[in-house]
């Protein structure tokens, strides 16, 4: 079972990311040939789209398989979790770029923990991780989780605005987006990562119940 878990994951990590590839090659195409940033965006989605699929796999067995629309709602959990959020509370990265240093990791971490917590309390309302247990005051808990990291960072200054010079804010923030410095506007970029990010992890959620159904129920 572990296998075909792994199975399972790598199925939809890579699925997904071939997908977001090709979307973003038609939406987005570079004006000159990346093969850096090509590689670059490959690698990092490929990475993410594993742990999420791990994750969502192990979910589905506790909760049970849903439909492809579950799926798909699980997938939007996911980029709320894993994009949206610790975006919102570390703005000096682009939506869905990894950390550049230790504490940015930490921070990261730490929002993703408590919006998976909280999201879990407020939709599920079952223990988590067999920490908490269901009650009247169990959704407020969960709110209480989702504000949590943005109360926390909201004491450190620089990490809650960007700094007065800046030659360009969304260099090395995400190379597979082909941003021309000097050229794409700063919300444009946001924006773009955003819905590319979006697609990816409900292109995650759809395919993990697929390769579910395909490779962890298949009988034999």
């Amino acid at each position: 079972m572990p296998f075909r878990l792994g199975a399972a994951a790598a199925m939809a990590a890579i699925s997904a990311t071939l997908v977001l590839m090709i979307v973003k090659a038609v939406v987005a195409p570079p004006d000159t040939p990346d093969i850096a940033g090509r590689e670059a965006f490959l690698l990092q989605h490929i990475v993410t789209g594993l742990g999420g699929g791990l994750v969502l796999q192990l979910i589905y067995r506790q909760v049970g398989v849903p439909s492809y629309a579950g799926g798909l709602a699980w997938g939007l959990g996911g980029f709320l979790t894993v994009v949206l959020m610790p975006w919102l509370v570390l703005p000096l990265e682009l939506p869905g770029a990894w950390p550049r240093d230790a504490v940015g990791l930490l921070i990261w971490l730490f929002t993703a923990l408590c919006t998976g917590i909280g999201f879990a309390l407020l939709w599920l309302g079952r223990p988590v991780l067999g920490l908490v247990h269901p009650g009247r005051h169990v959704r407020i808990l969960g709110a209480g989780l989702l504000l949590m990291p943005m109360l926390v960072v909201s004491s450190l200054p620089e990490w809650t605005a960007l700094p007065a010079e800046a030659d360009d804010p969304l260099a090395g923030l995400n190379p597979g987006l082909d941003f021309a410095p000097g050229t794409t506007d700063a919300a444009l970029g946001v924006e773009l990562s955003l819905a590319l990010d979006l697609l990816f992890w409900l292109l995650l959620g759809f395919f993990s119940v697929l390769a579910t159904r395909r490779v962890v129920q298949r009988q034999g």
